[in-house]
């Protein structure tokens, strides 16, 4: 079911960050919003993950404003992973005890093992159409031995030890996570203006910062 058209949207990414889209709505009668709607933006799922906050400004059909649902939030499949516990699991036919236990230590020989716990925590809760998958890129270069401390954090804050511990960056598109990418690099220079890629662009002042006209040696 449709439940609006939206015309204009705002699109928030950060590199091995958080991924989601927002937009404020404007309609004449109130809409029936429900958690697990969601839009395809580039070729990417968003969906809400809360009930929006409404704001009513006349009757129904008064006015095309009367109902402004203001900051719509939408996540990318990404949010998931900030719900998920990181227990302690391991994979079942390496014969190692495991405790499932949120706060444990661990020595992991290669990437590879901490790839593996993150994949058996995601299979806990999701299977079927929403399984992840979390792969190794084989031209990274593993670093080795080391020991792991996990206390009480979710699978994102897990996917923070790949490069903190490793190194290593990683790329979420849909519900692959693929660990030890470098990227693409974009062969293009983006410029204001027609046909030059930015339509729009904003110069953000830092209120807190200090503006140094003298200095004083002593």
């Amino acid at each position: 079911k449709v439940r609006c058209e939206v015309r204009k949207v705002q699109y928030s990414g950060t590199f091995m960050g958080e991924c989601f889209v927002n937009t404020t709505i404007n309609s004449e009668i109130p809409i029936d919003f429900e958690i697990g709607d969601y839009f395809i933006y580039r070729n990417e799922q968003f969906t809400i993950n809360y009930d929006p906050s409404i704001l009513k400004k006349a009757g129904a059909r008064k006015n095309g404003e009367a109902y402004v649902y203001d900051g719509v939030k939408f996540n990318s499949y990404s949010d998931e992973l900030t719900r998920c516990d990181f227990l302690d699991y391991v994979k079942s036919d390496n014969q190692i005890h495991f405790t499932s236990l949120p706060k444990f230590s661990f020595f992991a020989s290669s990437i590879q093992d901490l790839a593996d716990r993150v994949q058996v925590n995601l299979d806990r809760i999701y299977t079927g159409a929403q399984k992840w998958t979390v792969a190794v890129h084989p031209e990274y270069v593993s670093t080795t031995n080391v020991n792991i401390d996990v206390n009480n954090i979710k699978v994102w804050g897990a996917l923070e030890l790949f490069n903190s511990k490793f190194g290593a960056n990683l790329v979420i598109r849909g519900r692959t996570i693929t660990i030890g990418t470098a990227g693409i690099a974009v062969g293009n220079i983006f410029k204001y203006g027609r046909g030059n890629g930015l339509y729009e662009i904003q110069r953000t002042a830092d209120a807190d910062q200090q503006i140094i006209t003298r200095l004083r040696a002593y």
